[in-house]
């Protein structure tokens, strides 16, 4: 008979469950934690845990842009698109038409963190409303179109000085008057059954 699971989250738990997440967001895992108990065998556990979980949106252009066109209204072929950096899974591209630019989002999936991709365009449409997000532009089969946003990286002395506190004041904002979604959070839904998984593959993890 298995052991049944522990209703508290053990130390054990915890390591586990970090290298699961980190894994999944094809973020690097710490050394001191790779090397628990055997150095090596929780890495490669977390990599068998991982793999093929988070999968990068992948779509050719034309078929990008005869679904992006519509939503800016401007033909096709008056349409340019660059594609900018991915994310853990969406990627993102700047459109460019003969009077606008626009961000566009291209869903990928993630199946350690379980999107609601219409619960998230729901909330953004609300930000969006209440000027806590970029305008939202429209939708297609498969992603989002947003305003653009000019913007750059902030320099250290900005951190330390004017842009630390209009974060502040943003994020103040955020939570403020932000929308409240249904039902209850995503992330502890999402951190509740990624935790199960890592549970389950104990054995693996540590053992191998």
């Amino acid at each position: 008979q298995p052991e049944p699971a522990p209703t508290a989250m053990t130390r054990c738990d915890r390591v586990l469950a970090l290298l699961a997440f980190a894994r999944a967001l094809r973020t690097p895992v710490a050394p001191t934690i790779a090397s628990t108990r055997r150095r090596g065998g929780a890495r490669n556990g977390a990599q068998r845990f991982g793999r093929d979980v988070a999968r990068t949106a992948t779509i050719d252009d034309a078929t990008l842009l005869s679904r992006v066109a519509p939503v800016v209204a401007a033909p096709a072929d008056g349409c340019r698109l660059e594609r900018l950096a991915v994310g853990n899974t969406n990627q993102l591209y700047a459109l460019a038409t003969n009077d606008a630019k626009y961000l566009v989002r291209v869903f990928g999936e993630n199946a350690a963190l379980a999107f609601d991709r219409r619960r998230e365009n729901d909330v953004f449409a609300e930000l969006s409303e209440r000027g806590l997000a970029p305008p939202l532009i429209g939708l297609f089969e498969g992603g989002r179109v947003e305003g653009w946003l000019d913007g750059r990286p902030a320099t250290a002395d900005e951190c330390r000085d004017d842009a630390a506190t209009e974060v502040a004041a943003a994020l103040g904002r955020l939570h403020a008057e932000g929308p409240v979604s249904p039902g209850r959070p995503w992330a502890i839904t999402t951190a509740e059954t990624w935790l199960v998984n890592a549970r389950a593959r104990r054995r693996n993890f540590l053992d191998e």
